[in-house]
Order: structure tokens, then sequence, then C-alpha cells
């Protein structure tokens, strides 16, 4: 077609013949079948490469069925090497998956785990509350990955300023679970709490209240004494999948309170692994 740069009068010939069959693009495509791991009934994302298939669907060990099905080729994931290598751009995979037990397979009968009528999904506290439970977030042998979860306690958000020295917090968001050191205690002392914006003499201000607190009780920022210390504790979870040479996760800066949220969207580590998730990269 030509391209006309200026105003003007032009005069352009269209043939009125009819046109021959074009070739369809396919640079785009979808595969159906089974994989080691992901996800069942979300909505396919697109996959741009092997790399991001393995991370999202296993990698390409031979596939163990359970009762008499035996061992199977990874067919799937020949497919996807093949497609890629031949220049594919865009895949839609949709996973092929029967549970063991029989009956229809729903998405809230698994937590982030291969184990089904699991009462609460994501990561669960043991009885005693001291362990943590980890399950994968859905079926398959793929998904028996090594998890780290690191505590980090960030830089002091305390400090006394002004001419009458005042306490002040910056950098902090609501429910925030903070390390709390009080100005004169040992480093022993210090208390985790979670911090709760409030409005007291037409200012806002924080208090933070203990774990084992309920409102109104806690500490207010106005009680803390120069020497204190407020200090943001988050968490990063690395996930190593089984296959060494498949790259490892990482998740940084999690929010350790469920009902955390960072510029209107929800960013806690509960958020981060619940199972139902709005897409198919954060459902990995």
């Amino acid at each position: 077609m030509p391209e006309y740069l200026a105003p003007g009068v032009y005069v352009e010939e269209v043939s009125f013949r009819s046109k021959s069959i074009e070739g369809v693009s396919t640079t785009t495509t979808g595969f159906v079948g089974a994989t080691r791991y992901g996800p069942i009934l979300l909505t396919p994302d697109v996959i741009t490469s092997v790399v991001e298939f393995e991370r999202t669907y296993g990698d390409r060990q031979q596939l163990q069925f359970s009762g008499d099905g035996g061992t199977r080729d990874n067919f799937m994931w020949h497919a996807v090497r093949a497609f890629f290598e031949n220049g594919g751009k865009r895949l839609y995979i949709a996973r092929v998956y029967k549970p063991t037990s029989g009956g229809v397979l729903r998405l809230e009968e698994f937590n982030l785990a291969n184990s089904p009528n699991t009462a609460t999904p994501g990561f669960a506290q043991s009885a005693g509350g001291s362990q943590i439970r980890i399950h994968a977030r859905f079926p398959g042998a793929a998904g028996n990955m090594q998890v780290r979860i690191t505590l980090t306690a960030g830089q002091n958000v305390f400090s006394m300023d002004g001419a009458t020295p005042t306490p002040t917090v910056r950098g902090l968001y609501q429910n925030d679970l903070v390390l709390l050191h009080e100005g004169g205690a040992s480093p022993l002392a210090a208390d985790f709490a979670l911090a709760v914006p409030y409005v007291k003499d037409g200012a806002q201000t924080w208090r933070f209240h203990r774990t084992a607190d309920s409102p109104p009780g806690g500490r207010e920022l106005a009680d803390l004494t120069a020497g204190s210390a407020v200090r943001v504790v988050t968490a990063t979870v690395t996930v190593f999948p089984p296959d060494p040479a498949t790259p490892s996760l990482v998740y940084p800066g999690l929010a350790l309170d469920p009902n955390h949220r960072r510029g209107g969207a929800p960013d806690s580590i509960q958020s981060q692994f619940a199972l139902a998730q709005p897409s198919l990269g954060r459902a990995r």
C-alpha cells in the first residue's frame, strides 16, 4: 500500500481480483497435555521461553503416574522446546490433570499443597506455634521444592526531631510488623509489635500493639524516648526447584501481616502465596 506523506490528490490502482489464501502465523499457539507441575484451573497465560515454562510447569524429567499409569515421556516439555527452537514466540499451556481420588477437581480443594481438603491455604502454622508447614500450590512431583524464609529487620525509622524533641517515625505503613526496642532497655528486651495509625488531638500518630495485646493496648509513639528503635520486619522467600539447572525464585520484602497493603495492593507473604491468584505469573 502506498504511503501518503503530504496532502494532495492521488490516483491509486486497486485490483478487484480475489486474493490468494495467505498463510497464518504460527508464532502463537496452544498446547494441551500433562506436565510435572503447574496450574490446573487457571486461565492460561502466555509463555515466552522454555525457562518460563519450566518455572511454571516443571522440568523435562519423565512423568510418574500413580496407580497403573506407570512412567511416561514428558512429551509436553519436548514439544515446548521444539516450538521455541523453531521460531515460536508465544505459547499457551493447558495442563491436563486427573485427581487420584476420583470425582471432579475443584480449585478450593487444594491449599498451597498437594493435599486436598486442607483448612487454610498458604503457610500453615503448627498447633504448637513454633513450626510452619509449607505445601506446594499445585499437585505434581515437581512441587517438591526447598523453601528458605529469611526475616530481615530494616533500618531504624524512629527519631527525635525538633527543638523540643518529638518522637517521629518515617516510612511506616499500617500493619507493618516492627521490632520495637525501647530506649534504655537491653537489646534482648526488644518486642515484635504491629504498627497501627490513629488520630490524636487532630494529628496522626502511631500505636504499637504487641502480640499479646488487643486495642487499646500497646505502646504509644509519644511514649518512646531517645535511644528507642523501630525496625520494620519483612520476609524474603527463596524457592529452590528440584532441578539444579532451573533458576531459583526469590520473593523479597514481603510483609508479615495478612492485612498489609502497599500502594493499595496486598503485599503480604499470605497474599503472595495464596491459592487463588489473578494471573499465571502470580501463581508460580
